[in-house]
């Protein structure tokens, strides 16, 4: 489904812009008026307190990375080093999300994630990825450290949170969005099991922009529809400590009470459903 919508979303944004360029200086905010532009920003969720790392500061790492890792003493204690988790958020204004999981925020973690984009589109972000102006004609970000000019008055800038229309608001509304209602939602995810989760969110999101029929054809949908008495077999291998939790978040997207009358949720000894059936290769 992720790769669906990503196309979908390159489509838009060629349509738009058409290989144009931003101006170099001056107010964007006309320029940029009812097109897509792309936002990026970073999340640390279910972030590790001092309690949870033996009341020790971490010096080892620093910002957002800090928050989602042991130090190295307490990870031996424990047996694990990670845990909390980093999200990368790509999101367009009205348009889809895509959230992916990452160790850290250096440019051989994040670089790869924008490469479906299309050549030197729009892209607004902060400060965290300077590198990108090598690599983006149309790249540009907003200081969010940007110090006020009445230096006796205000400490911080009042143009620190969007200038000339340039800000990350929108990848950080839905960032917003993702960390109060997976808190409420799960309580915790482990990290290794945290692209189900940021990949049934981005799918979810996806579906309510395009639609399925523009997603997977009309066709398909019509398939899925006309099935019948027969079932559509979900095939996965999977190690069977995540096979429930896999279950949960992948398959709940597609269940719909319409399809078998009943809000029952099938699992691999369930057969109330003609449509589902779930096959472990595991």
């Amino acid at each position: 489904m992720i790769p669906l919508i990503k196309d979908e979303m390159v489509k838009d944004l060629k349509k738009a812009w058409k290989g144009r360029k931003l101006p170099e200086s001056g107010d964007l905010k006309a320029f940029i008026k009812g097109k897509p532009v792309v936002h990026t920003d970073t999340l640390a969720i279910f972030s590790a307190s001092q309690r949870a790392n033996g009341y020790r500061k971490r010096f080892k790492h620093k910002g957002q990375t800090a928050s989602i890792y042991l130090t190295d003493s307490v990870a031996e204690e424990k047996g694990k080093y990670q845990i909390g988790t980093l999200v990368h958020t790509l999101a367009i204004k009205g348009g889809p999300v895509i959230l992916s999981s990452i160790p850290d925020q250096k440019q051989k973690s994040i670089q790869p994630l924008f490469d479906f984009l299309p050549e030197d589109v729009p892209l607004f972000a902060d400060e965290g990825i300077p590198w990108m102006e090598r690599y983006n004609k149309n790249f540009r970000s907003i200081n969010h450290s940007a110090r006020a000019k009445d230096g006796k008055r205000n400490v911080w800038g009042k143009n620190r949170w969007s200038e000339n229309g340039i800000h990350t608001q929108v990848a950080e509304g839905i960032q917003r969005s993702i960390k109060y209602s997976f808190l409420a939602s799960y309580s915790y995810i482990r990290p290794e099991n945290s692209i189900l989760y940021l990949n049934e969110y981005s799918a979810l999101k996806g579906i309510r922009v395009y639609g399925l029929e523009r997603l997977v054809g009309k066709k398909k949908i019509e398939k899925l529809r006309n099935v019948g008495k027969g079932y559509l077999e979900i095939h996965f291998s999977i190690s069977h400590n995540v096979k429930s939790e896999f279950r949960s978040v992948f398959l709940r997207s597609f269940w719909n009470e319409d399809f078998c009358g009943s809000s029952h949720f099938p699992d691999e000894n369930d057969h109330d459903c003609p449509y589902f059936r779930i096959v472990s290769l595991s």
